[in-house]
């Protein structure tokens, strides 16, 4: 439950009640086989990135996704102005509502600037933290 105790699911109620999709599994199996368990994938990423013929990009690109993989993905600080930390105020929580809530956060995502490496259209970087792993 969320610390508001507004919305989410209740104890004891599943959020997705049907699990995830049949097709979803046997395509991680099938690629699992196909790809050795995922083996062939790192060999193919590891030589694109010691390839000193290969274009640039491409290298960059492979040493992304192994120290990715390897390490983890760095996590990325959402800050507000000069780096503060981002500060939400409830003057009256009897009045807050998710649709409010929703505004007053959309307006605050749309005042940041953008970040550097691109932005998802809702004022986020681009790749922070989806869960790719």
């Amino acid at each position: 439950m969320n610390p508001t105790g507004i919305g989410g699911a209740k104890p004891g109620e599943a959020r997705n009640p049907s699990g995830r999709p049949k097709g979803a599994v046997k395509f991680r199996l099938y690629a699992e086989k196909k790809t050795k368990t995922g083996k062939s994938l790192i060999n193919f990423w590891l030589e694109t990135y010691q390839n000193a013929q290969a274009p640039y990009k491409d290298r960059l690109k492979a040493s992304e996704l192994l120290a990715g993989y390897a390490f983890g993905k760095p996590t990325q600080a959402v800050t507000g102005e000069d780096g503060a930390p981002i500060q939400i105020q409830v003057e009256n929580k009897s009045q807050v509502d998710s649709e409010g809530f929703k505004r007053a956060f959309e307006e605050l995502l749309s005042a940041r600037p953008e970040s550097n490496g691109g932005s998802n259209g809702h004022g986020l970087p681009v790749g922070s933290g989806n869960g790719h792993r």
